[in-house]
């Protein structure tokens, strides 16, 4: 299990990586965060296709598609196919 500090320590290095804004930080943080509960609940396929819609939701409010994907990737371990 990875705690909440872990887990916005590899988030916000991931967005660091990819230039994103200190006050976009919070939406990524959320992201993140949904997509941890998700995961608890989910697995496999179904966690690729809910994580897939989650990164399609919050590209929608304006954050990088890439840098949402490599969050599911790089802290989930979670495969993402790229719709842009």
């Amino acid at each position: 299990m990875v705690s909440d500090d872990v887990l916005m320590r590899k988030v916000k290095q991931v967005c660091v990586a990819h230039g994103a804004s200190a006050i976009s930080l919070n939406g990524y943080r959320s992201f993140a965060l949904q997509v941890d509960k998700t995961r608890k609940q989910v697995s496999g396929h179904d966690l690729e296709l809910v994580a897939g819609a989650l990164v399609e939701r919050y590209v929608k409010l304006g954050l990088d598609g890439k840098a949402l994907r490599d969050i599911v990737y790089k802290v989930f371990n979670v495969r993402v196919p790229n719709h842009e």
